[in-house]
């Protein structure tokens, strides 16, 4: 792929990545799709502090659960119409969906 440097020019990360995986593909197909059947065991979730006594929550999830995740939190922040942002209502409807308790919020 990089013998000629040339046929990288004006492609970004994600097409050079694209391609890579495309190589690697048919090079040994078993080995793509054994990672990817591997992919599912390493879903977890982390938690890190974020300025002004905030926090970041990561999910790392097999992507239709991800997708269906956010659905789901944007479908309930596009239906609520109380004057919070969409974030915010999805922010708040991951927490009370999670813990079952009412998210507590000031605006």
């Amino acid at each position: 792929m990089c013998a000629d440097l040339a046929g990288l020019d004006g492609k970004g990360d994600q097409r050079i990545t694209a391609d890579a995986k495309a190589i690697a593909y048919e090079l040994d197909p078993h080995a793509v799709v054994d990672r990817a059947v591997r992919a599912d065991t390493e879903r977890s979730v982390w938690v890190r502090p974020a300025p002004d006594a905030m926090t970041y929550v990561t999910a790392l999830l097999p992507m239709t659960q991800g997708v269906a995740v956010y659905a789901t939190l944007r479908r309930e922040a596009d239906t609520c119409g109380d004057g919070r942002s969409r974030g915010q209502v999805m922010a708040d409807t991951l927490v009370e969906r999670v813990t079952g308790r009412p998210a507590r919020h000031v605006w």
